[in-house]
């Protein structure tokens, strides 16, 4: 044991830590002065992973108190979930919970309030969300980086003031997902384009209010985005499309699709796409009816890089 590292040693109490919350807090610094002192460093930087560790979610967050991270893609039905979360992790910096977990106002409040210092932050069932949790977050995590607020049973009470708060108080965001707000209009996304700067991922899925002006001050405000979803945004037209595609040329992966809802891009936007965009990976314009062999032939020629 003494010819362990304490980088090793280190790696150990992770790993164990992953598997048994209680084994690494109550056991593993009973085996010497030495693992006492390492893992008191590593629990002080502890990303939990729920769908890995052998303990209830409640007990976890009880005995690591300085958790920096957490993430779960289960179901789990705690009312108090939040509260817990809030009260247990104050240095809490990345949180991601992609199970049935039902995000309401009250519980991102709590988080908002205590967990200052987030810089990642994504919810997959957020329907219940009004414009009081995205302002909470906004007005005291200003540090974030990545949020998430997407829904796909839509989020029908998130309106421009929740985004727009969002826009003018987080203005390191690098990635931005606000899909299936289907309240949002052109003036929370121009908010967003003129604050936002520093954006390279944004995703607009379903927020079907677009119109040319939102389009076009993404196209103008976000040159350095290399991640653009707008599928099933309703009122997407060529103009829009080529002035994306002449601004906005780091762009890899652009989705504009949708089941026969963009009948207005036609083989000008997409050839548009095909001379400007050259290092796309992904595009997707499922739906586009008016798009011929020439926009094909076109992408074909000029974007080798997709696969």
């Amino acid at each position: 044991m003494e010819s362990l590292t304490d980088d090793a040693l280190a790696n150990i109490c992770s790993m164990v830590a992953r598997i048994d919350c209680k084994t690494a807090t109550e056991t593993v610094p009973l085996v010497c002065r030495r693992w006492k002192r390492v893992q008191k460093t590593v629990c002080g930087n502890v990303f939990l992973n729920m769908n890995e560790i052998g303990c209830s979610f409640k007990v976890a967050l009880q005995r690591f108190k300085s958790v920096t991270g957490v993430t779960c893609r289960r179901d789990i039905k705690n009312s108090d979930l939040f509260t817990l979360i809030a009260e247990n992790c104050k240095s809490l910096t990345h949180l991601t919970l992609c199970g049935r977990v039902q995000v309401k106002d009250d519980g991102l409040i709590a988080i908002a309030e205590n967990c200052k210092s987030l810089t990642q932050l994504s919810f997959d069932v957020c329907d219940q969300l009004t414009d009081d949790g995205p302002i909470a977050i906004a007005e005291n995590c200003k540090s974030l980086t990545q949020l998430s607020l997407c829904d796909y049973l839509r989020v029908r009470n998130v309106t421009d003031a929740g985004v727009i708060a969002i826009a003018e108080n987080c203005k390191s965001l690098t990635t931005l997902n606000v899909g299936m707000n289907v309240k949002v209009t052109d003036a929370g996304v121009i908010a967003i384009a003129e604050n936002c700067k520093a954006l390279t991922q944004l995703d607009l899925f379903y927020c079907d209010r677009l119109t040319d002006a939102g389009f076009i001050a993404i196209a103008e405000k976000c040159k350095s985005l290399t991640l653009l979803s707008l599928n099933f945004c309703d009122h997407l037209t060529d103009s829009d499309v080529i002035a994306i595609a002449e601004n906005c040329r780091s762009i890899t992966q652009l989705s504009l699709g949708g089941y026969q809802r963009v009948p207005q891009v036609t083989d000008a936007g997409v050839i548009a796409i095909a001379e400007n965009c050259k290092l796309l990976t992904y595009l997707n314009l499922f739906g586009g009816q008016k798009v011929t062999d020439t926009g094909v032939i076109a992408i074909a020629e000029n974007c080798k890089s997709l696969t």
